[in-house]
This record gives structure tokens, C-alpha cells and sequence, in this order.
């Protein structure tokens, strides 16, 4: 039986872990958790994130292997491509009902793992920040202190959540432009089923039925509903006055230019 593994190659913070569960829910791939979750809880609430490990803990020793390579620490934050390799060779001879599955790599080197071909597509997600209404699930996530290497203080302004934003905008638009993904998908789409049903087009899965996966979506964007104040805001306001600040944060001249796809 041909198996095929799908990664998730991105920075964290960036819903990765949101994209390879949402396409584990093909009927192809082990089902995901859908009450187990990691949570980051900061001054701005709590963020459920989807349970990236949930999963592979029932097929053993694929979440042993994955935590091996899964979040590689600092300084160069890149996945280590033998240890990728060897729970790629162990997915494929585990003997198991399913024939594909979805996981996400939190690292800084995507096009080597895509250069390594030791997987079958490698993708990731983008906010599209300018037109995300839900930008705060990328905020409560960077700004829960316990979950980056340099905790912030915990009581960090709204004009420097908002420039953290379009910092990570302009972050992925590169990484996005420099890096020859197999597939991007829009955040600002999700809710567009037709939309979502074209992704698992893409990575040649079966679709689930599309009332089941909106209905996934839409639950899980309801827990995490924005609980405060500045999320409400950093949802509802203007793209250009998002820019406007972070200029202002980062002293950069407002003429800059804010990269776009």
C-alpha cells in the first residue's frame, strides 16, 4: 500500500498546527483530536491549539520520533532532515487502515526539507493579515509569555501587538516568496468551504463531507473567540492603521512598503 506523508513547514505562531489538522480530517488520514488541545494563556486569553502530537500518540513510535524533530531549538531552529527521514520510513512500513498523514514542523528551513524530497508536499499556511478577521489567534499565541524564547513582559501595549502583527505579515510574505511550497492556504479563506475542499485537491485526499469539515472549522474558531479587548480591535481595524503603528513601534519610515502576495 503507497502511503504518502504531507508536512507543514513553517515558523511557529503561523496556525501550521491548524492546517495538518484540518486535513487529517480527510477520510485517508488518522482523525484528529478534536477535544484534546496545547493551551496559551497570556494577559490576551487562551488560545486551544489544535494538539499536533494528539494524533501521532496512537501510532507508536510515530510521536516519539516526531518530538525528536519537531520543534528544533535554537540557533539555527531547523528541522534535522535524518530524524525526518527516519519517522518518514516509519509512517510508511506501520502498518495501519490509513494511507496519508499530515503533521507540522515548526522550523526555519522549509525549502530543505522540500529540497530533500524525503517527503511527498511540503506546504503551509498564510493569515493574509489584511484581510484575517480572526488576527487575534496569531497574538494570543505570540504573546502568552511562557511560548517564545524571549517572554515578553506580559503587559505589552496594543500599538506593539499591533506591530507584531504586521511584523509577522511581512515575515511570511518572504518566507513565502523565497520558498517553493507545493501548496499555500489562505487563512482568510477557511470559511469558504469550496475553498477548503480544493486544498485536499491538491494534496490527492479524499474530502470529507464539506457540511462535517465547516462544521470542524466553525468549532474551532468558536473556542477561540477573542475574549479582550484588543483582540476585538486588532480584528475589526484598518490594515493601514495596523502599518501605521508598526512604523511608528520600529521607528521605520511611513513610507514603507508592506510586502504583499
Amino acid at each position: 500500500m503507497d502511503k504518502q506523508l504531507i508536512v507543514i513547514a513553517c515558523p511557529g505562531h503561523s496556525n501550521g498546527e491548524f492546517l495538518a489538522w484540518l486535513l487529517n480530517h480527510s477520510p485517508d488520514c488518522p482523525q484528529p483530536s478534536n477535544t484534546q488541545w496545547t493551551m496559551y494563556t497570556g494577559f490576551l486569553g487562551t488560545h486551544y491549539r489544535a494538539e499536533d502530537s494528539a494524533t501521532l500518540d496512537r501510532f507508536q513510535p510515530l510521536g516519539s520520533l516526531y518530538r525528536k524533530f519537531d520543534r528544533p531549538g535554537p540557533p539555527e531552529f531547523k528541522c534535522d532532515l535524518n530524524k525526518l527521514e527516519t519517522f518518514t520510513k516509519a509512517w510508511k512500513n506501520l502498518k495501519t487502515d490509513q494511507t496519508d498523514l499530515c503533521i507540522y514542523v515548526n522550523c526555519m528551513n522549509s525549502q530543505e526539507i522540500i529540497d530533500s524530497k524525503i517527503v511527498d508536499l511540503v506546504g503551509r499556511p498564510y493569515w493574509d493579515m489584511p484581510n484575517y478577521t480572526h488576527r487575534h489567534f496569531h497574538s494570543v499565541m505570540e504573546f502568552d509569555p511562557g511560548s517564545t524564547e524571549t517572554p515578553g513582559t506580559n503587559q505589552e501595549t496594543y500599538d506593539e501587538i499591533a506591530a507584531q502583527l504586521v511584523k509577522q505579515h511581512v515575515s511570511q510574505v518572504r518566507d513565502i516568496q523565497s520558498t517553493n511550497y507545493d501548496f499555500i492556504v489562505w487563512q482568510s479563506k477557511i470559511f469558504d468551504i469550496f475553498e477548503v475542499m480544493k486544498v485536499f485537491d491538491i494534496c490527492r485526499l479524499t474530502k470529507p463531507h464539506s457540511n462535517y469539515m465547516l462544521k470542524a472549522i466553525q468549532d474551532y474558531h468558536k473556542i477561540n473567540e477573542p475574549t479582550h479587548e484588543y483582540c476585538t480591535r486588532l480584528n475589526s481595524s484598518n490594515w493601514d492603521s495596523l502599518i501605521q503603528k508598526y512604523c511608528k513601534v520600529r521607528n521605520i519610515p511611513d513610507d514603507f512598503q508592506v510586502p504583499h502576495l
